[in-house]
């Protein structure tokens, strides 16, 4: 199974990948996925060996891509390995004809319409109108129709951690709303002014008088102070927290408010009430899943055709007005109430 992306699409496989584990038990998993991917990709139990790759048209100028020497590697291993079933989840004919037709996988099933069909013996349509854990079902639909659930697994150490940073703090679980304002560098057109995260968070102060704590990655440390000055009585976490330590965090909160990003894939994993906030990407594809009343995804003006990855400015409209995000917020932090 090819994941070669980012934290996010890789959370949004999950299930998916559990679920065709769940139907042939005792066949060996092996998922190719980048070196930032690896913390979660190696929590998942059901994965037999995780296999590191770094392609040069994924690494968004992070990190130098695997030499085409370890690659050959890679791809002997797994013909060895003789491959019954080859996934290409991410829809890039350069990865059927690396892992799927190199390695002399038995079955290659991937996207007919993405290009490289030839090099693919078991295939279906990439529906643009679907979302993508929807369609990562429908790849696996031959195979298996039912449906499971994997959550990802904490330390003990972890969730200790975390209790003592509420102690610290003096918050109860359930009492606090954290706030992810922060994006991927490679893809920052995604971030909502830090104005409007300010905003909503002295609302929820005067109004909710609910505990604001700011999360954001060791990268983005200097957003989160910078917002937290102008927060009185906020509490900043940035930077403090590792992966999982958060996602603990996150299942002490009341609810999460973040830009589209992985924070917010990994509140919907856990289950956790989320405000996510959409401007250049359709959360009808990429957003939550499924939305609820307790899950809920806003973006600015509807019928906009979104830009293409990568684009470095935005025209107005695409982003919600604070005004109408407050306002959703309200609804939720109300239902949460009753």
């Amino acid at each position: 199974m090819v994941r070669p992306d980012h934290l996010g699409d890789l959370l949004m496989n999950i299930d998916a990948m559990y679920s065709l584990k769940q139907e042939f038990p005792r066949a060996r998993l092996f998922l190719i996925t980048p070196p930032w991917n690896l913390p979660i990709a190696r929590k998942l139990e059901f994965i037999d060996e995780v296999l590191p790759v770094k392609l040069k048209w994924y690494c968004f100028n992070r990190e130098k891509p695997t030499p085409y020497t370890q690659l050959m590697t890679i791809i002997r291993t797994l013909r060895k390995e003789r491959i019954d079933l080859f996934i290409d989840f991410r829809g890039d004919f350069r990865l059927v004809l690396l892992f799927g037709f190199l390695t002399g996988s038995k079955i290659r099933r991937g996207f007919s319409n993405l290009g490289g069909r030839y090099l693919l013996n078991d295939h279906t349509v990439f529906d643009r109108s679907i979302h993508f854990v929807r369609q990562n079902f429908e790849l696996i639909s031959p195979f298996t129709q039912e449906k499971y659930t994997y959550k990802i697994p904490l330390n003990q150490s972890d969730e200790r951690q975390v209790d003592r940073v509420l102690q610290r703090y003096g918050l109860e679980p359930g009492s606090f709303i954290i706030i992810h304002p922060t994006v991927a560098e490679y893809w920052k057109v995604k971030k909502w002014p830090i104005s409007h995260f300010v905003e909503v968070a002295r609302h929820i102060q005067s109004k909710h008088k609910r505990k604001i704590v700011i999360c954001s990655g060791p990268a983005e440390m200097e957003i989160g102070n910078s917002m937290a000055r102008h927060i009185p009585d906020s509490i900043n976490l940035s930077g403090n927290l590792n992966l999982f330590e958060f996602s603990a965090l996150l299942k002490r909160a009341m609810l999460l408010i973040s830009n589209d990003s992985a924070p917010m894939h990994l509140a919907v994993h856990f289950d956790i009430p989320l405000i996510a906030i959409f401007g250049p990407t359709n959360y009808r594809r990429s957003g939550p899943y499924p939305l609820t009343e307790l899950r809920v995804a806003i973006e600015g003006k509807s019928g906009l055709k979104r830009p293409r990855f990568g684009v470095r400015t935005l025209k107005k409209g695409y982003f919600p007005d604070p005004a109408h995000v407050i306002a959703r917020i309200d609804e939720l932090i109300n239902s949460l109430k009753h």
